[in-house]
């Protein structure tokens, strides 16, 4: 289980403050699956699948890829950061077509 707490850019004059919990089951080979619950903006999120994998770096940097459906709509998300704290703590940076979105920091808060 983690939390993270992000600030996501809407629009060119816009910056949503953003809230995620997230229970995902990670695998030896880096894939998981989970549940995330959100609270961006205005909307929220109660219990959307997700998927992807994740790649962990001997630097403690990892890559990662977040795969959720939105009313039918799947969207593949890229994730950069770094793990500290012996992996308890990260800061992330979520990627689209190259430009930067969507800047977070959160924490392992389950084994």
């Amino acid at each position: 289980m983690l939390t993270a707490e992000n600030l996501v850019a809407a629009g060119p004059h816009t910056v949503l403050a953003d809230v995620l919990f997230i229970k995902e089951e990670v695998s030896l080979t880096g894939d998981y699956a989970g549940t995330l619950y959100e609270k961006l903006g205005a909307i929220s999120v109660d219990g959307l699948q997700l998927s992807g994998k994740f790649t962990v770096n001997p630097d403690c940097s990892f890559s990662s890829t977040l795969v959720v459906t939105v009313n039918g709509t799947t969207s593949t998300i890229p994730i950069n950061g770094v793990f500290f704290n012996e992996g308890k703590e990260y800061y992330a940076i979520a990627i689209d077509d190259g430009t930067p979105y969507s800047f977070g920091q959160g924490k392992r808060i389950g084994p």
